[in-house]
Formats: C-alpha cells, sequence, structure tokens
C-alpha cells in the first residue's frame, strides 16, 4: 500500500466520490492541507484529515472514509495505516492529546488497536451545516 499528501487537482473527484457513496456531506474548503491517501494497485483505499484545534495541542483525526468497494480486510489494513501516519503527524506538530469521533463500530476497534480508547463519558455529535 502507498500513502501519499492529497493533491486537490489530482485528487478532489475521487475525494467527492467516496464521500457520495457513504452520502456524507463534503465541501472542497473543508480539506485540510493534513489530508493523506491510501492506495492499493491505483485504487484509493482511504483518506482522512488531521486538524488542529486553533492554537493549541489538541488534534483531531477527522474526515476518514473509505472506498465501499475494496475487500474488508485490504480497508482494515488501509484504515490502520492511515491513522498510524495521522497519529504521527499530530505528534510532530507537537500534539498532546489527539481525539476522533465515529459511529462505526468498525473504525473504532481500527483506533482502540492504534492505541486509542474510548472515553467514558456518552458523547452526543450534533452538526449545523449552512
Amino acid at each position: 500500500m502507498n500513502i501519499r499528501r492529497f493533491e486537490m487537482d489530482k485528487d478532489y473527484d475521487s475525494y467527492s466520490k467516496l464521500y457520495s457513496d457513504w452520502n456524507l456531506p463534503y465541501k472542497k474548503n473543508w480539506i485540510q492541507e493534513d489530508t493523506f491517501i491510501i492506495e492499493n494497485d491505483k485504487n484509493i483505499v482511504c483518506l482522512g484529515s488531521l486538524y488542529q484545534f486553533g492554537q493549541t495541542p489538541m488534534f483531531f483525526i477527522e474526515g476518514i472514509v473509505s472506498n465501499k468497494n475494496i475487500d474488508k480486510s485490504i480497508k482494515k489494513e488501509g484504515l490502520s495505516i492511515l491513522i498510524d501516519k495521522l497519529y504521527k503527524e499530530a505528534k510532530q506538530k507537537g500534539a498532546e492529546v489527539v481525539m476522533t469521533s465515529t459511529p462505526r463500530d468498525g473504525l473504532k476497534n481500527i483506533f482502540e488497536e492504534n492505541g486509542f480508547y474510548q472515553t467514558p463519558e456518552k458523547y452526543y455529535h450534533l452538526g449545523r451545516i449552512e
């Protein structure tokens, strides 16, 4: 598998297709500089972004989306590589805490396999898009 940084001109159509396939909202200006793509045989396996909370040492791994047409074992391996890469990028930028949120049990499990832990509090994830 190959990991590379997202390139707007080259990758935006693939990005929008992945989000559309999962019926998720997306906008071009939401794409962060620290967005990475995992590929296998030139097929996108998954992608995700690293967001910094202002100028604090708090970072979020978000915007993770996978290719619905990729074999589950390849997808799991790709997601693990992506999570590790985004975590290392955050640490290199001075992160003291790296967080994420997901409604998907499978993705939660991959994060836990990569050293993340579930907080004991119950969180509600709410959104509003203008």
